[in-house]
């Protein structure tokens, strides 16, 4: 079931101090930090009171008020929810949602006063307004549940949204763990139907080429591709039927691998598979940026992200590999990852 936290002490309703200066430059759509509005130009869509009252004030001539927001609810798939190795304990045990995830870091800011975590790994689009079984139907046997639509959690006085989705809908995750199996094997590992990142490594087995992820995924991920627009304008249209005055913050994917990555952990993936990894994060980006601009919402992501791959020093990496020297999940954003986002945003909103 979502996790739903109440307004925090003053003590810790603020994002790190370190944070502050990414804050003011996380995003293009610098709202708290810029004289542009959140939504630009051409944003025509439906507007939170806060964002109205904000505009209000500046044309006022009153340098706007960062907006409170009373109710957020936050959903999508393990970018949003896993992180750091210690869980939310209220959040169901399958999603493993992060106790320090981006959404419960926004929860902790003073501008966000309540909220609820929908988040959870694995998560697509149909599971955002349909019931997602989590037992052996889904190939989870040792955890039997079945968890509403993400977007039940919202209602007509939601405020705040923030959405992460699309990643698992071009099956991201059988083509990480490609590389993951590259990367713990040394060579490629072939697998006709895909595997997850946490399946990496499990039947080991090759004959000493570098990867060739792109052989196998190019075709299906072009597919995926042609269909995500549609299926991000389902997403906004149903959000704004539950939620029509809400301020919606859509967030990027940071990339496991830049372009110019040479570390010795991707020695294993060919250039071609490199440079296609990549360039997958970077489409996927756009077509999340694209849509949100299409319901006028916003979209968020932290700047600098490629020197913060899973080739960075362990205290520069906001996503990992493996996760040993960053305490987080393999192949997923660590905590360091989630503060940035949650900057991200809060600069965003």
């Amino acid at each position: 079931m979502p996790t739903s936290q109440p307004r925090a002490s003053a003590a810790i309703r603020r994002l790190p101090l370190r944070l502050a200066a990414v804050a003011c430059a996380a995003t293009s759509l610098l709202a708290a930090c810029g004289p542009e509005g959140a939504g630009g130009p051409g944003d025509t869509a439906p507007v939170s009171a806060a964002r109205e009252g904000a505009a209000q004030e500046s044309a006022a001539g009153t340098p706007p008020a960062p907006a409170v927001y009373s109710e957020y609810v936050a959903l999508g798939d393990s970018y949003a929810a896993v992180g750091g190795t210690t869980l939310d304990p209220g959040s169901p045990p399958f999603c493993r949602r992060a106790a320090a995830n981006y959404p419960a870091l926004l929860l902790q800011s003073h501008r966000v006063e309540s909220g609820t975590d929908t988040s959870c790994q694995g998560a697509r689009i149909p599971d955002l307004t349909e019931p997602r079984p989590t037992g052996e139907s889904a190939g989870s046997p040792a955890v039997d549940e079945t968890l509403p639509p993400q977007l039940s959690a919202l209602t007509p006085t939601t405020d705040l949204v923030t959405l992460s989705i699309g990643g698992n809908d071009i099956d991201f995750g059988s083509i990480a763990g490609c590389f993951g199996r590259s990367m713990l094997a040394g060579f490629t590992l072939g697998s006709a139907g895909g595997t997850t990142a946490g399946d990496a490594g499990d039947d080991a087995s090759g004959n000493g080429a570098p990867s060739e992820c792109r052989t196998e995924f190019e075709q299906r991920t072009e597919d995926s591709f042609a269909a995500l627009p549609a299926q991000l304008d389902g997403v906004y249209e149903a959000i704004a039927a539950a939620s029509p005055r809400a301020t919606v913050a859509a967030t990027g994917y940071i990339p496991l691998i830049a372009a110019t990555d040479t570390c010795a952990e991707i020695s294993a993936i060919s250039p071609q598979d490199k440079e296609w990894a990549a360039g997958i994060t970077g489409r996927l980006n756009a077509l999340v940026r694209e849509a949100a601009e299409r319901h006028g919402a916003l979209f968020a992501e932290p700047p600098g992200a490629d020197a913060h791959t899973s080739c960075a020093a362990p205290g520069e990496r906001w996503v990992d590999f493996k996760g040993a020297d960053t305490g987080s999940f393999p192949m997923h954003p660590t905590p360091l990852g989630h503060e940035a986002m949650a900057a991200a945003v809060e600069a965003a909103i």
